[in-house]
């Protein structure tokens, strides 16, 4: 990793716009990097500005599966079909499978989304 070009310099608009856009779908390394700024100092930009990365359902940065999956997933263990059967279907993990289906993990979908679309 090369040494950021912006170190100790104030951030622009332009930076903390993009900041605002990017923090749900980005990681902090690939926003430093574009910035020219360090992890650290994009982190606590964030926590000073008072944005909130972690979004709900597929349109968190961490999410593997897509809102979709888990929805059918819990539909399918209503139905009364059993979560190793799930997991062999739809190529999840079964611990995975499990933890969406006793909503212990991805308790509420993206906001909008219905399983019906």
């Amino acid at each position: 990793m090369t040494a950021p070009t912006r170190h100790r310099q104030p951030w622009s608009p332009d930076e903390v716009a993009y900041l605002r856009e990017a923090i749900t779908t980005t990681l902090y390394r690939d926003i430093a990097n574009r910035l020219g700024r360090t992890p650290k100092a994009v982190q606590q930009k964030v926590s000073f500005e008072g944005i909130n990365p972690s979004t709900i359902g597929e349109c968190n940065r961490n999410a593997k599966y897509s809102d979709h999956d888990v929805e059918l997933c819990r539909a399918l263990y209503d139905e009364g079909v059993k979560p190793r059967f799930i997991s062999e279907k739809m190529e999840l993990p079964v611990s995975y499978v499990y933890q969406v289906t006793q909503y212990r993990i991805r308790q509420s979908p993206t906001p909008g989304y219905s399983l019906q679309q």
